[in-house]
């Protein structure tokens, strides 16, 4: 039996209040793996808030650009509920693994 470990590559997008174009999700696609440098992230966090909002277009074109990207699998994190069942039936549909998050503001100021 092999000991091997896997380890997963992240890249951190945080959501604005407003994702209302395809362009606009691709190009935060686009900026947050650009920023994981040289490595190429299969996982792909959205930090969104109670104020985050997004049109199934843009969401859309969010996991289609991440999954062209080699994106694999998508955590949603602090999303809300109409946000996350649209990131739910549309990573179901690009065949991206998908997971949502719950976690208290001050939890992430301190890590």
């Amino acid at each position: 039996m092999s000991n091997t470990n896997m380890t997963r590559e992240i890249a951190v997008a945080v959501l604005p209040g407003q994702l209302a174009t395809t362009n606009s999700a691709r190009l935060l696609v686009a900026a947050t793996l650009r920023r994981a440098g040289a490595r190429r992230p299969d996982t792909l966090v959205l930090h969104g808030g109670p104020e985050s909002n997004a049109t199934p277009a843009a969401v859309s074109a969010l996991v289609t650009s991440a999954g062209n990207a080699g994106v694999t699998r998508l955590v949603a994190v602090n999303v809300t509920d109409r946000l996350h069942r649209t990131l739910g039936a549309i990573t179901r549909d690009a065949d991206l693994a998908y997971e949502r998050r719950e976690v208290p503001e001050d939890a992430l100021l301190r890590a």
